[in-house]
């Protein structure tokens, strides 16, 4: 966050953003899957930032209101956008079933009492 705020984000943008922002630049991510539907309004001036930087972006947005055909289209466009197919991303994330499992099991460890 403190990164962000040097570069001149405000103090009271969200740390979420700013959070997003000094990982990309500290980090050397060069590409962004920006989500620009939901709860949070500063993603898209988070999106033109990181472009200003060079940073290449994917804007991906969900229908506003429960839609599973306008769903299906939105991952289908994005997974076009990533040279794939949404089967074939459902078969990579049936192989990490077993590891989110486990992450989400050692997360848990962190933070419940013994």
């Amino acid at each position: 966050m403190a990164r962000a705020e040097r570069d001149g984000f405000p103090l009271n943008c969200c740390q979420w953003i700013k959070g997003i922002y000094g990982v990309c630049m500290e980090q050397g991510i060069d590409l962004v899957l920006c989500v620009t539907t939901g709860d949070c309004s500063n993603t898209l001036m988070l999106m033109e930032v990181l472009k200003l930087k060079g940073l290449r972006t994917i804007p991906f947005g969900f229908p506003a209101e429960p839609d599973e055909a306008g769903m299906q289209a939105a991952l289908e466009g994005l997974a076009r956008t990533l040279g794939t197919s949404v089967r074939e991303a459902e078969s990579v994330r049936a192989r990490l079933a077993e590891p989110r499992r486990l992450a989400a099991e050692l997360d848990r460890l962190t933070w419940e009492g013994t």
